[in-house]
């Protein structure tokens, strides 16, 4: 997966039918600089679904863009603290 020193992630690959992986991520509340950069780089590398914890205001326009890049959806519409 590659390594990363603004959050840490973890991946899981569930078996089956259709093998799943499931990736997760945790970023700390302050923001590190290179985190969009280490975080467009890992969501590159794969192609499902993200879970975590990102600390980070999700109208942060760089953030939303590697998003938009890759396809990804947020889910969460409001706060979670």
């Amino acid at each position: 997966m590659g390594e990363f020193s603004t959050f840490e992630c973890l991946a899981v690959v569930v078996k089956g039918v259709v093998p799943t992986m499931l990736l997760i991520v945790y970023h700390p509340p302050k923001l590190r600089k290179g985190f969009i950069d280490e975080f467009a780089e890992l969501v590159s590398k794969i192609s499902k679904d993200i879970f975590g914890d990102f600390n980070i205001h999700i109208n942060t326009e760089q953030f939303l863009n590697v998003l938009d890049t890759f396809k990804f959806t947020w889910h969460v519409t409001g706060p979670t603290h």
